[in-house]
């Protein structure tokens, strides 16, 4: 998997960024509820962007990410990252804290055929507040 659109995260981590320091302050508190929410949540965001499925994606998005995620910039995302997130992948959870109320994880998505994956996931709710990817660099 190549990344040509890397131009792609750095909006989508802006956006990401923005929602969760708006406001008063960062405040870091207790960790996460288990990885049942998220789990979910990165799962079906995955596979919308494997299947190219727009409606999907923003589902359950907030109405921020509803407004923010465009048709034609969820095509990039999926230009970039759908064929190789086809041949099938699996994500663990490798952290979680809370900022500002929103349940934020980080994701390693292994890819069976392509590059691996990190995907930060923002959730409040049940509701996506964020989504960013980048490549796996082992780092």
């Amino acid at each position: 998997m190549s990344l040509r659109n890397t131009r792609l995260w750095v909006p989508a981590l802006f956006a990401l960024l923005s929602l969760l320091v708006a406001g008063s302050g960062t405040v870091w508190s207790a960790p996460a509820p288990t990885q049942g929410v998220g789990k979910r949540l990165v799962t079906k965001l995955l596979n919308a962007i494997a299947e190219r499925n727009y409606a999907k994606f923003v589902e359950d998005g907030t109405p921020q990410v509803k407004a923010g995620m465009t048709k034609q910039v969820f095509n990039q995302v999926c230009d970039d990252i759908s064929g190789s997130l086809k041949s099938g992948y699996t994500a663990t959870r490798i952290s979680k804290s809370v900022v500002q109320g929103y349940n934020v994880t980080q994701w390693r998505v292994v890819v069976k055929q392509g590059g691996n994956l990190i995907v930060t996931l923002s959730e409040l709710g049940g509701k996506v507040g964020g989504f960013f990817y980048k490549p796996d660099t082992g780092q």
